[in-house]
């Protein structure tokens, strides 16, 4: 803490310049940037040590530092501003509303689906906004994107602004795009664009360890002793790295 002298006048300005600089909202909306860039528990901010670290600053008392609740309630009003903003957005773009969507997993193994869009604003500004992030608590079929992303596309307005949708060639977003294709009635082909760094990684992958893992494994029985199977892979790893950098 501040140790300021009640009798001295100079340390008595400080402390009103600082205390009339100081905006509590302001503080909590850091405090929430920070918790949620850094993925860190809500909780954290009942910590002894966090609170006294916080209380450094002059300008705070301790009912002024937020609970975990407020900071959810937070981050909810947060979002609920800003995807207005984001309409806003959509509604004014110069392009259709381009998609790309894929599964992500949080160091909890807690599953998500995270659903962009990307489009041209009125200024010629290229944009790509996560529009939603999902829970996925079902298997991850086909239907099931599909219908997180359906109501994200209906929850934005966007049924008439419909792009094209860049995804990776897994064989559920085969069916996904079916699914949206017969939803929102366009040319499945026509609207699918398939990710190209991911067909370099399968062929990458598969230039290195072979289209199958057994098979791999199967080749290298018929490569003499260790020392040679070792060597063996290394070769086989460099020619197939070699070949993704004179692709790229």
């Amino acid at each position: 803490m501040l140790h300021a002298d009640p009798t001295n006048p100079r340390d008595q300005t400080l402390v009103s310049n600082l205390r009339s600089s100081f905006d509590l909202t302001v503080n909590q909306l850091l405090l929430l940037d920070w918790f949620t860039y850094h993925n860190l528990p809500f909780n954290l901010v009942n910590s002894e040590r966090f609170r006294r670290l916080l209380l450094y600053n002059p300008s705070l008392r301790e009912e002024q530092i937020p609970s975990d609740r407020t900071l959810v309630n937070l981050l909810t009003n947060e979002y609920n501003r800003a995807s207005q903003e984001v309409r806003v957005l959509l509604r004014k773009a110069r392009s259709m509303v381009h998609f790309t969507f894929d599964g992500w997993t949080s160091r909890q193994n807690a599953s998500f689906l995270g659903i962009n869009a990307h489009f041209i604003d009125r200024d010629w500004k290229q944009w790509r906004i996560l529009l939603a992030l999902p829970a996925l608590r079902n298997r991850h079929t086909g239907a099931v994107l599909a219908d997180e992303v359906a109501d994200t596309i209906c929850a934005f307005d966007l049924q008439d602004r419909i792009g094209y949708y860049t995804l990776d060639n897994a064989a559920n977003n085969d069916t996904a795009m079916e699914a949206l294709a017969a939803e929102f009635d366009f040319d499945k082909d026509e609207r699918r664009i398939r990710c190209a760094p991911h067909f370099l990684n399968l062929a990458v992958r598969a230039m290195m360890y072979g289209s199958k893992s057994d098979n791999f494994d199967e080749l290298l029985a018929h490569w003499g002793d260790k020392d040679q199977r070792s060597q063996q892979v290394k070769t086989r790893q460099a020619r197939a790295l070699a070949c993704l950098v004179l692709i790229t």
